[in-house]
C-alpha cells in the first residue's frame, strides 16, 4: 500500500511538471514563429520598395531612351551626340534590368520565406492541438491520482491483512525450511545416483568387453578343438579340449550375467537420477519462490530516499523472534529519527542501572545492532514470559517489561497486550525475514 501511495505521488508529480514543461514549450513555439514571420514580412517589405525603385528606374531609363530616339530622328547635326546618349541610355537599361531582375529574385525568396513562416505555423498549431490533448490527458491522471490518494483506506483497516500476512509469513518460512531439507536431501541423492551410475556403466562397460573378448576366445577354442579332432583322433585330447572349452564357454556366461546385472543397476540408477532431478527441479521452484519473497521485502523495507531522516527502524537489528518485543518496547517511537534536526528524534540519555527480580532478562542482550542513542531506554526494558508478566507489577521507575510475543507492562501501570497491531513490529520482522533470506538467496 505504500508503494502504491508513493507511485500515485510519483505520478501527480510527473503530471504537474509535465504541464508546466509544455506551457513553456508553448511559450517558446509562439515566440519563435512570432520572430519568424516578423523577419519574413520585413524581407517581403524590402523586396517590395526594390521592385518598385527598380521599375521606376526602369520606366525612367525607357523615357529617356524614348527621348534619345526622337531626338536622333530629329536633328542630324546632334546625331554623334544622341548615339553616345543611347549607348549610356541603354547600358543604364541593362544595369536596370539586372537589379529588376534580383529584385525579383529576392522577392520570390522572400514568398518561400513566408510559405515557409506559414507552414512552421501550420505545424505550431498542430502542436499545440498535440500539446493541448497531452495538458487534457495528465489533468485527467492527477484528477484520478487525486481521488485515488483520497480513497485511500486508513491504516487501522488493514489490521486484519497485516495478521494474514503474518500468519502467510510463518507458513512460507515453515515451507522454505522444509524446501531447503529437500533441496540438500535432493542434491545429495543426485550426487551419489550419478556417482553409482557412473560406476554401474564403467562397469557394464567392462562386462560388455570381457564377454566380446570370452566369445572371442570360445570361437578360437572352438576352431581348434575341430582342428584336433582332424588332426589327432585322440580321446585324452578331444576330453581335454572340451573341458577348456566348456570352462571358458561356463566364465563367458557368468560375464553375460554380470554384464545384465550391470545393466540393470544402471536402469536403476538412471531411475534414481531421474527422481533427483525432480527433487531438483522442485528445489530451484523453492528457491524462486524465495527470491520473490526477498524482492517483495526489500522493496517494501528500502532505505528513505536522500534528503530525509533515516527511521530507528532502520538501524536497529533484534535478534530472530524478538522483534515483537522490541516493537512492544518502543512502539511507534521507532518510527523517529536519530538526527537531532529532524522533528521528532532520539537523542540519548545518561544509562541507569535497574534491579530486576529473577525471571527477568534485560532486552539488551537479545539486539544485535543498537544505536547508542537508545541505550537509556533498553536499560529500562526487561524480558520475561507470559507467566511472569501477568505476575509482576510492581516495576521500578521508568520500568517496562516485554513478552516475545509482544505484551508490554509500563511501572505506571499501563499496559498494552499482544492484540494490539504494531507496523513497528511488522516491519522489524520484515526486516529480520530479509536478512535471513540473503543469506540463503545465492546474489
Amino acid at each position: 500500500m505504500q508503494d502504491q501511495l508513493n507511485g500515485l505521488r510519483r505520478q501527480a508529480r510527473q503530471a504537474t511538471k509535465y504541464r508546466a514543461v509544455a506551457e513553456e514549450i508553448r511559450t517558446l513555439e509562439t515566440f519563435l514563429f512570432a520572430q519568424r514571420y516578423n523577419e519574413a514580412q520585413s524581407a517581403l517589405t524590402l523586396a517590395q520598395e526594390n521592385q518598385r525603385k527598380a521599375e521606376q528606374e526602369l520606366a525612367d531609363a525607357t523615357l529617356a531612351a524614348n527621348k534619345a530616339a526622337a531626338a536622333t530622328e530629329n536633328s542630324d547635326e546632334s546625331l554623334g551626340g544622341l548615339r553616345e546618349e543611347q549607348a549610356v541610355a541603354e547600358a543604364l537599361l541593362r544595369r536596370l534590368e539586372g537589379q529588376r531582375i534580383a529584385c525579383e529574385r529576392d522577392l520570390q525568396s522572400a514568398r518561400d520565406a513566408l510559405q515557409a513562416a506559414e507552414g512552421d505555423l501550420v505545424r505550431i498549431r498542430n502542436n499545440k492541438a498535440r500539446e493541448q490533448t497531452l495538458y487534457e490527458d495528465a489533468n485527467q491522471n492527477l484528477q484520478h491520482v487525486t481521488e485515488a490518494l483520497a480513497n485511500l483506506p486508513d491504516r487501522s483497516a488493514l489490521d486484519g491483512e497485516i495478521e494474514q500476512a503474518k500468519a502467510a509469513t510463518a507458513r512460507a518460512n515453515e515451507k522454505r525450511e522444509a524446501a531447503e531439507a529437500t533441496l540438500t536431501a535432493a542434491i545429495s541423492q543426485r550426487a551419489a545416483a550419478v556417482a553409482e551410475r557412473n560406476a554401474q556403466t564403467r562397469a557394464f562397460e567392462d562386462a560388455k568387453g570381457q564377454l566380446r573378448r570370452r566369445k572371442e576366445a570360445v570361437a578360437r577354442i572352438e576352431a581348434e578343438v575341430a582342428r584336433l579332432l582332424q588332426a589327432l583322433p585322440n580321446d585324452d585330447v578331444v576330453i581335454i579340449a572340451r573341458k577348456e572349452a566348456e570352462a571358458i564357454t561356463e566364465a563367458a556366461n557368468t560375464a553375460a550375467e554380470r554384464a545384465d546385472q550391470s545393466e540393470k543397476e544402471a536402469e536403476e540408477a538412471a531411475g534414481h537420477e531421474t527422481e533427483a532431478r525432480e527433487a531438483a527441479r522442485q528445489a530451484q521452484n523453492q528457491l524462486d519462490r524465495l527470491t520473490s519473497e526477498l524482492k517483495a521485502l526489500e522493496a517494501m523495507t528500502k532505505k528513505p530516499v536522500a534528503g530525509s531522516w533515516a527511521k530507528v527502524l532502520d538501524t536497529i537489528r533484534p535478534q530472530a523472534g524478538y522483534e515483537r518485543a522490541v516493537a512492544a518496547a518502543f512502539g511507534d517511537e521507532l518510527q523517529a529519527a536519530l538526527d537531532t534536526s529532524a522533528p521528532a528524534a532520539w537523542t540519548g540519555q545518561e544509562v541507569r542501572g535497574f534491579e530486576w527480580p529473577a525471571g527477568v532478562t534485560a532486552l539488551t542482550a537479545f539486539i544485535t545492532q543498537l544505536p547508542p542513542q537508545l541505550e537509556a531506554r533498553l536499560a529500562g526494558i526487561g524480558l520475561v514470559d507470559s507467566a511472569l508478566f501477568d505476575r509482576l507489577k510492581d516495576l521500578p521507575t521508568g520500568g517496562r517489561l516485554v513478552t516475545l510475543e509482544g505484551d508490554m507492562r509500563r511501572w505506571d501501570g499501563f499496559v498494552r497486550r499482544k492484540d494490539a497491531v504494531s507496523s513497528a513490529a511488522v516491519e522489524l520482522e520484515q526486516r529480520t525475514r530479509l536478512e535471513a533470506l540473503r543469506g540463503q538467496v545465492p546474489a
